[in-house]
């Protein structure tokens, strides 16, 4: 059973991915952004740079609840992913480390994707331990959270200025160049 769930979610993540490149003119990964060309169903379906951040509440893995819009003030880092998705396992070590470097100046949450994890928490325990993952990690248990950000392949990177506006979005494993430009454009907020 959690063989077909698996295979079921990796064929609806395929699915999604290839309607993407299909949508960007062949480029999987893509920073969205006000001035971006994309489809027009695409750009107006996604949050994007420039909307307020859909407000949520999510529980992180001991049962503590945290709602975005309590974060007003800060500046955020969200991070959606899965333990199954090989591009999170790529992008989490230098993750970790924008972590380590900013966490005075940026609030940093993973939010994990744990409808398609088959609800496996032990799993997850071992891929925060595996790379050293000190950041609260949120679990999106009915995919609520990832349906209002519309999020069509992970992982999937948001920032969040202290006013609750998204300053940028992009889909697929960050590198540290991408990573610190996201950063240092949070910053500048």
């Amino acid at each position: 059973m959690k063989k077909r769930v698996l295979i079921l979610g990796i064929l609806v993540i395929l699915g999604l991915a290839l309607s993407m490149f299909l949508t960007t003119g062949g480029s999987a990964k893509q920073t969205v952004s006000p001035d971006t060309k994309t489809g027009p169903e695409l750009k107006h379906s996604l949050p994007q740079p420039g909307d307020s951040a859909p407000d949520f509440v999510l529980a992180d893995m001991e049962g503590r609840s945290l709602k975005l819009s309590d974060l007003r003030g800060k500046k955020v880092l969200i991070n959606f992913w899965a333990t199954w998705c090989q591009p999170c396992h790529d992008e989490m070590p230098e993750l970790v480390q924008k972590y380590e470097e900013y966490k005075d100046k940026i609030a940093f949450y993973g939010i994990n994707l744990t409808n398609m994890e088959g609800g496996n928490l032990s799993e997850m325990r071992n891929f925060l331990q595996q790379y050293h993952v000190s950041y609260p990690v949120l679990l999106d248990k009915e995919g609520r959270v990832a349906n209002q950000y519309k999020i069509i392949g992970i992982p999937t990177t948001l920032t969040i200025d202290a006013n609750g506006i998204i300053v940028d979005r992009f889909t697929g494993s960050l590198t540290e160049t991408n990573m610190e430009r996201m950063i240092q454009n949070l910053l500048k907020r």
